[in-house]
């Protein structure tokens, strides 16, 4: 998702320096915008496993571990208080069932365990280690609650190329807002240019930064900044 994204970040990156302007392409970062598209397509991921588990499939998700820390506590006083699924946020709250894996080697060999985290089906209970873990355990549960209802599940990989294709329209659309406020504040008078300006502020936008902002609070200004050019 983030990797998409990157792309429409270095494309927006070359269309400036196609404009002269110095950016650093091994320097991007993403934004505001497109963040909004990434949670968009959180979303969506979440929806499909809605589809998948509606039609009696089991979803699982592997994801790598991530160290928890106490936010109260900044720079060299942190404390780590746990471990967390490096997944988008919140994303451990979608699974009916939550295991972190591990393992653990003696002379017989390497074994490997499950802590269980979390189990909606409560076939497990929470903290129980499980050796070897598999389907298996959750099957009779399973085979005696499954549902069958939707035909086929969400195509993910075709929304996030329309997604992205959105993305880029919108990445253009924006552009174009940004010239044409830029245009405006060219040709009024400076008390309209501080009204602008205020305007901005009050939205929490930077002008030098305008075109990292969303099509809607650029439109927003764009009309306000072309009301002032209506004043008689």
């Amino acid at each position: 998702m983030q990797a998409a994204a990157y792309e429409i970040a270095e494309s927006r990156a070359k269309k400036q320096i196609a404009k002269g302007k110095s950016v650093d392409i091994d320097d991007l970062n993403l934004t505001q915008r497109d963040w909004g598209h990434i949670k968009r397509w959180n979303q969506r991921l979440r929806a499909t496993y809605i589809s998948f588990s509606s039609i009696g499939k089991w979803v699982v998700e592997v994801a790598h571990e991530k160290d928890v820390f106490d936010e109260t506590k900044k720079g060299t006083d942190r404390v780590k208080i746990g471990e967390a699924p490096d997944l988008a946020k919140k994303s451990e709250h979608d699974f009916d069932i939550v295991l972190q894996t591990f393992v653990k080697e003696d002379k017989e060999g390497v074994k490997f365990y499950a802590k269980v985290i979390k189990d909606r089906t409560q076939v497990t209970k929470k903290g129980q280690i499980l050796e070897n873990p598999s389907f298996e355990i959750w099957r009779e549960k399973w085979e005696s609650t499954k549902k069958y209802g939707v035909k086929s599940a969400l195509k993910l990989s075709q929304g996030v190329e329309k997604d992205k294709l959105k993305m880029d329209i919108e990445n253009n659309n924006a552009e174009d807002i940004v010239s044409e406020i830029k245009t405006i504040l060219k040709s009024i008078s400076e008390t309209n240019q501080k009204k602008i300006g205020k305007f901005m502020k009050d939205k929490n936008v930077n002008l030098k930064d305008l075109v990292n902002n969303e099509t809607d609070l650029l439109q927003e200004i764009l009309d306000f900044a072309k009301l002032l050019t209506e004043e008689k």
